[in-house]
């Protein structure tokens, strides 16, 4: 499974990788391609892979959730993720977060051209919920197994780091140089690419774990 979810994420990475470089320095019009391909538009080919693997994710969680609940656990930390994660799946699908950029931009105050890195102002709100959900969950990470524990602890922080550190950095370049510059280009696919790194290696962790945990369920990672 993970080796078919990782050569569909390179594919889809290479597609978008080609058609930028050959309508950015070939001068190649190859707009439909852009529309399929391209990992930051809405509603194409990497957009709904990214939702089908976070909704899965959220599957996964909840069936995690089961399985403790039936065994007399009363935590819900699985739950709780299961919930972020669909939410995550659907914000994926609709772009919710960008529907913030606006009204959050607008609240700073800031003069046209005085946004720097939070130019992109719906990691405002999104930052603090990570904080939240980080706080909230803390314990009930900490009393997972070591392998899991950590591993979801790298998946994570990988994650962010695409999410929202180079939203960050895009932010600065966009407002200095515009979205066609190719530098933005090449953020956006570094961007995207560890995003979607960040939650293969989620899924990876999450199938480990149901595995080791629900023996009566075969799962296979190839």
């Amino acid at each position: 499974m993970m080796s078919i979810l990782g050569l569909a994420s390179i594919g889809l990475i290479l597609a978008h990788s080609v058609v930028l470089y050959l309508t950015i320095y070939k001068g190649i019009e190859l707009r439909a391609m852009q529309l399929a391909f391209h990992l930051d538009l809405e509603g194409n080919i990497p957009t709904v892979f990214s939702t089908l693997l976070l909704f899965f994710i959220g599957v996964l969680c909840l069936l995690v959730y089961t399985h403790e609940r039936n065994e007399g656990g009363k935590d819900r930390f699985w739950l709780i993720l299961a919930l972020i994660f669909t939410f995550l799946a659907f914000d994926e699908g609709g772009q919710l977060h960008e529907k913030l950029i606006n009204p959050f931009r607008g609240s700073m105050g800031n003069a046209e051209g005085e946004h720097g890195i939070l130019y992109f102002a719906w990691v405002i709100p999104y930052g603090v919920i990570c904080l939240v959900v980080g706080v909230v969950l803390f314990k009930s990470w900490l009393k997972l197994p070591a392998k899991t524990k950590y591993s979801f602890l790298i998946s994570g922080m990988v994650y962010l780091t695409g999410a929202i550190g180079m939203e960050l950095i895009g932010g600065v370049i966009v407002e200095d140089l515009g979205f066609a510059d190719p530098l933005y280009a090449g953020i956006v696919t570094i961007e995207e690419s560890i995003e979607i790194l960040g939650i293969l290696l989620f899924t990876y962790t999450l199938l480990d774990h149901l595995r080791s945990r629900v023996r009566s369920i075969p799962i296979e990672f190839y």
